[in-house]
């Protein structure tokens, strides 16, 4: 797509550096961009999840948003394996193959496509992780994080937000 904004292909390179074809496999951010773009509507999830997705169109990066709760021991960023899928988000069930994949103790549950029903947040969440895909280098990272987690503290009135840069 011609007027594809630049912030998206940092999302595209990342994709591409993993042999992924992200017009295929659309990073969320993307995915999101070009639904508001056609004119839909973006559906009201939950607050987490409704300021997630415009953290997502402001910087043009994809996010992962999941409930702690739902996580078992550590998180680790791994390709996708043969057999690997899992239930998404108002989708059936998403192929993990070859793709960037988050995974804990229970197996995979999001990637910067699509992430999975088991680990999403609700109403009722507590303590959430959330994930911003970056290509390695990009010059905005720092930004993007302090600006994001300024908006949950502002938004949601918690004093404690931890970023971390791997």
């Amino acid at each position: 797509m011609k007027s594809l904004p630049p912030g998206f292909q940092n999302s595209r390179k990342l994709y591409r550096s993993f042999k992924i074809d992200p017009t295929r496999y659309r990073p969320s951010s993307e995915a999101l961009w070009r639904r508001v773009k056609k004119g839909e509507y973006l559906p009201e999830v939950n607050p987490f999840v409704d300021l997630t997705n415009f953290l997502s169109l402001k910087f043009q990066v994809p996010y992962g948003l999941y409930d702690t709760e739902k996580l078992i021991g550590d998180v680790k960023l791994i390709t996708g394996g043969d057999d690997m899928r899992y239930e998404g988000i108002r989708k059936d069930i998403v192929s993990l193959h070859g793709k960037i994949v988050l995974s804990d103790g229970s197996g995979p549950f999001g990637n910067p496509s699509s992430d999975s029903l088991r680990a999403s947040t609700s109403n009722n969440s507590m303590n959430i992780l959330q994930i911003i895909f970056f290509v390695a280098g990009e010059n905005r990272c720092d930004s993007i994080l302090r600006s994001s987690a300024d908006l949950y503290r502002q938004y949601f009135k918690i004093a404690e937000v931890s970023s971390y840069l791997v």
